[in-house]
């Protein structure tokens, strides 16, 4: 299932589960992110894609692994039923972004070819909030194939501030001019 597939799959869960009072609604949030951890393990993962192997099991091996709320037991309950347990990460991810949303906040993912100073990061936060009028946390992760520069991703949108993204830019560039390389 494609990234597309999950995150549109995902919407009415995450519609749903907005409906909750707050309270409930950050534990919900809590239980989804470490239900979301948990799946990335391979042997769950296996499990969850595993034709032969019955859901409602899998959703009991998940609650064994994981105490939640009696809201999120229903939530994997329907999901299970439904065969849909493999959107538990896009779910969560989807959840926590439309609740920092709606609370004029956004996480930021920045991808980077060398360690960032605390500084770099808060001037990248200055950009993205004069850019998009929302208070960013973002979380930093190291990519050596940029080379130089950053690239950060919000949502839907990627700002490519790489080596590596000016060089293909570059290129892109020179062909579209139809000068031959």
């Amino acid at each position: 299932m494609s990234l597309l597939q999950s995150c549109t799959l995902a919407k009415p869960y995450v519609k749903a589960l907005l409906c909750q009072t707050e309270s409930k609604l950050k534990t919900i949030e809590k239980d989804l992110e470490s239900l979301a951890l948990l799946c990335l393990d391979p042997r769950i993962a296996r499990l969850i894609a595993h034709p032969a192997c019955e859901q409602q099991e899998v959703v009991a091996c998940l609650l064994k692994l994981h105490k939640t709320s009696r809201t999120t037991e229903n939530l994997l309950k329907v999901l299970a039923r439904h065969k849909r347990l493999n959107l538990i990460p896009s779910i969560s991810s989807q959840l926590k972004d439309t609740i920092q949303s709606n609370k004029g906040r956004a996480s930021a993912k920045i991808y980077s070819a060398y360690e960032l100073s605390s500084k770099q990061i808060n001037r990248i936060h200055a950009l993205l909030e004069k850019r998009y009028h929302k208070q960013f946390d973002s979380s930093v992760e190291l990519d050596k194939s940029l080379l130089g520069g950053v690239v950060i991703q919000y949502g839907n949108n990627r700002i490519d501030g790489s080596i590596r993204g000016f060089i293909n830019q570059m290129y892109q560039s020179l062909c579209s001019s139809g000068e031959t390389l």
